[in-house]
C-alpha cells in the first residue's frame, strides 16, 4: 500500500546537491531540515513562533520559530526558495503544496514526472 517518494535532485546555492521530496501533503511552501541548515550554514531568520500542523493528532508541541532561504536550481531553473526550518525532518528539503501552486506544477503520477512552469520556461523532472 506504500508508494515510493518522488525525489528531485536540486542544486542548493550552487554548492550542494540534495534530493528534495515533492509532497502535496505538506501545506507550507517548503520545509528545510535543521540538519541541512546547520550543514550548509544557511541563515536562520526568526519569526513569531507557530505550531507545525501534522496529519495525525499529536499531543507533543512542534513549534516553528525560524525560516531560511536558498537559491534553488532544478534542471537549470533557478529561484529563491524560502521555507520553515523544522527539527528532525526526515528529508533535507520538502517542496510542498504552496511551492507547487506558486510554480504552476503538474504532477503526472503514472509517469512519475513533474512539469514545472509554463510556456518556454517549462521544465520536466523525472
Amino acid at each position: 500500500m506504500d508508494s515510493r517518494p518522488f525525489l528531485i535532485d536540486c542544486l542548493v546555492d550552487n554548492v550542494l546537491i540534495i534530493p528534495a521530496l515533492f509532497d502535496t501533503g505538506c501545506l507550507p511552501h517548503s520545509a528545510f531540515s535543521s540538519s541541512l541548515v546547520n550543514r550548509a550554514n544557511l541563515p536562520r531568520i526568526p519569526i513569531n513562533p507557530r505550531e507545525l500542523k501534522l496529519a495525525k493528532n499529536d499531543p507533543d508541541s512542534h513549534p516553528i520559530s525560524d525560516v531560511t532561504y536558498v537559491t534553488l536550481d532544478i534542471n537549470g531553473r533557478r529561484q529563491r526558495l524560502w521555507g520553515y526550518i523544522i527539527n528532525d525532518l526526515h528529508y533535507d528539503l520538502i517542496l510542498g503544496k504552496g511551492w507547487a501552486e506558486a510554480n504552476d506544477v503538474v504532477y503526472e503520477a503514472a509517469q512519475r514526472q513533474l512539469r514545472i512552469g509554463t510556456g518556454a520556461m517549462q521544465i520536466r523532472v523525472r
